[in-house]
This record gives structure tokens, C-alpha cells and sequence, in this order.
């Protein structure tokens, strides 16, 4: 019985901890750097709709999907950041899948994967990472998980976001010069 006869009320019931963690403050430390990881200032992760995927051909066979050699394709993306006095430091993970198509089989495959960090218009930091994955002998497929860290960035960019997925610039670029009258 409660206060003045009334039932027991229950006792409340406990916070989800399905939630992200989100840094108030010095509280949380990263204990391999000791910088303070900053999740609710850290850029969001976006992946253009043609950018996650990636495909190689045999020579000559472009979009002949019986002319595979492999593709890839990147599924979850996630960061990290810390702060310090003057940037933002960012850690990128990827995780992705690599098949070997029609032509192709095991062995190892360089997957060409860009990272951009754009604040608004401004261009804060691009490159590209020559990743090497590969498809074990006797299988046809393979994950794979692409890691870049200690990207520095200025620290205060309200607008900052990362974009990642597979460079296909250089591709596109090389298509346009075979066209003819190009």
C-alpha cells in the first residue's frame, strides 16, 4: 500500500538504451587517442545511389553483364570524430560485399573508394583510397571492410557531410574521350 492507502504505484520503468550515445561533454574519451569523441557534431554519412556499387568488365564488354569480371557493393557506413582546439578529426568505416561475376573468380581486386567531406560548397578534404579486397580461393564472394582514420577537417562546419562510395570519375572520364566526335 502507498501513502495515505493508496496502491503501490510502480516504480518507473528504465531508460531505453537502444539510443545512440551522444557526447555532452569531456566525459567520453577515446582511450587509444585521450581525445574527446564528439558523435552529435560529427558529419553525417551519405552514399550517392551511383556510387555504391562498382563493376569491372572483361576488356572490350562494357555493361555485358556475362562479361563480369566482379562487383562490389558497399552496405553500411559509419564515423567517429573527435575535437581538439582547432579540427575534427573523423574515422570512416565501410562494410561491403565483393562477387566475382561470369569471367571472373578468386583472388585480389582493388576497389578505388572515395571519401569527400563538404562543408556547404566548400570542398574540405577528397581522396581516394586504392583498397585492396579479395574473394578466398574456392568462393565466389566476400565481405570486406574499408577503415579510414584521423581525417582532420576544421572544427564549426554546421553544414559538414561526408560522401563516400566507389570513384567512378576516372571511368566516366575515360568513356567520354572513346566517344567519337568527343
Amino acid at each position: 500500500m502507498g501513502i495515505k492507502g493508496n496502491k503501490a504505484e510502480a516504480p518507473p520503468a528504465p531508460e531505453s538504451t537502444n539510443r545512440p550515445m551522444v557526447s555532452t561533454g569531456p566525459s567520453v574519451i577515446d582511450p587509444t587517442t585521450g581525445a574527446q569523441v564528439v558523435q552529435a557534431t560529427c558529419p553525417r554519412i551519405y552514399m550517392h545511389d551511383d556510387s555504391v556499387f562498382y563493376r569491372t568488365y572483361a576488356k572490350g564488354a562494357k555493361d555485358d553483364p556475362q562479361q563480369v569480371i566482379y562487383q562490389a557493393s558497399i552496405a553500411n557506413v559509419t564515423r567517429q570524430c573527435t575535437l581538439n582546439d582547432t579540427n575534427l578529426n573523423i574515422t570512416v568505416v565501410a562494410q561491403g560485399r565483393l562477387v566475382a561475376g561470369p569471367v571472373g573468380g578468386p583472388g585480389k581486386v582493388t576497389l578505388p573508394i572515395r571519401i569527400t567531406i563538404v562543408d556547404g560548397e566548400n570542398v574540405l578534404y577528397s581522396e581516394v583510397s586504392n583498397f585492396q579486397a579479395e574473394i578466398p580461393p574456392g568462393q565466389a564472394t566476400a565481405q570486406f571492410l574499408f577503415r579510414k582514420d584521423n581525417i582532420a577537417v576544421p572544427a564549426g562546419g554546421a553544414l559538414a557531410r561526408v560522401n563516400l562510395g566507389f570513384d567512378t570519375a576516372n571511368e566516366k572520364n575515360l568513356a567520354k574521350k572513346k566517344k567519337p566526335g568527343a
